[in-house]
């Protein structure tokens, strides 16, 4: 098992946080408390669910992966929400939404190489 911090999709979190800290440094102050924190509050937490999902057994991992998962799809919605009403720019929607979308990938990647191990030990 591979450190967590070594995995491609550990590196893609923490390039969408750190694209996300400096997105909501731009952000209108009134703003900032609640749509940013919750922008940040969800990356960081993402960090730990992949930590979470790294250490399980694979059987385990699944329920890690989703709740990543609700995570990513929170930090989305609130960034375009942000984006259409104007509290950021559209290029840095563009270029936190290109980190989410490999953020989603691996995850569910993830999450179908796993099953497909589950259900091969079945088979045998």
């Amino acid at each position: 098992m591979a450190l967590h911090t070594e995995t491609d999709i550990y590196r893609a979190i923490f390039d969408l946080a750190g694209e996300a800290v400096d997105v909501v440094l731009q952000m209108r102050r009134d703003v900032k408390p609640v749509l940013g924190r919750t922008i940040l509050d969800n990356c960081l937490a993402m960090e730990l669910d992949i930590r979470a999902a790294n250490m399980a057994p694979a059987e385990s991992r699944e329920p890690h992966l989703l709740k990543l998962l609700e995570k990513l799809a929170t930090v989305e919605t609130v960034v375009r929400m942000c984006r259409d009403k104007r509290f950021i720019k559209t290029p840095a929607y563009a270029r936190l939404i290109t980190h989410t979308q490999s953020v989603g990938r691996q995850a569910n990647g993830w999450r179908k190489h796993h099953a497909g191990d589950g259900s091969q030990r079945q088979l045998i």
